[in-house]
C-alpha cells in the first residue's frame, strides 16, 4: 500500500517507540521481558464500527477502551483523531464517512 499511515497507540511506557524502532532496525536499549500472566492480542477491525459501540459518543468510547485515563488525555487522544470541542459528544453512528475513517 503506498502511502498508507499506521497509528500506534498506547499509555506512556507501553512500548511504542521502542517497537517502531525495533521495525525500523534501529537501536533500541535491550532489557529482558517476560509475559506475566495470560497475556491478549487485539485486532482493530477495518471496519472499525465492528468494534466501536454506534449508541455511545466519542468521549464515551474512549473512557470504555481507557478506563485509566483521564478526560484531559481522552480529549487530547481524540484531538489527534481530529476531534474537539463538542465533537466528542457525537454519537459514532452519527458520524460521517470521513470521520468514521479517522477512527481506523
Amino acid at each position: 500500500m503506498r502511502r498508507a499511515t499506521l497509528a500506534v497507540m498506547g499509555r506512556n511506557g507501553a512500548g511504542k517507540t521502542t517497537l517502531l524502532k525495533m521495525i525500523a532496525g534501529l537501536p533500541c536499549r535491550r532489557r529482558k521481558r517476560t509475559a506475566g500472566g495470560q497475556p491478549e492480542s487485539g485486532y482493530f477491525a477495518q471496519q472499525s464500527l465492528d468494534v466501536l459501540d454506534p449508541d455511545l459518543s466519542i468521549i464515551e468510547q474512549l473512557q470504555k477502551d481507557f478506563p485509566q485515563d483521564g478526560m484531559g488525555s481522552l480529549r487530547t487522544l481524540a484531538g489527534a483523531f481530529q476531534f474537539s470541542g463538542d465533537d466528542v459528544d457525537k454519537k459514532i453512528r452519527a458520524l460521517s464517512g470521513g470521520e468514521n475513517r479517522a477512527w481506523r
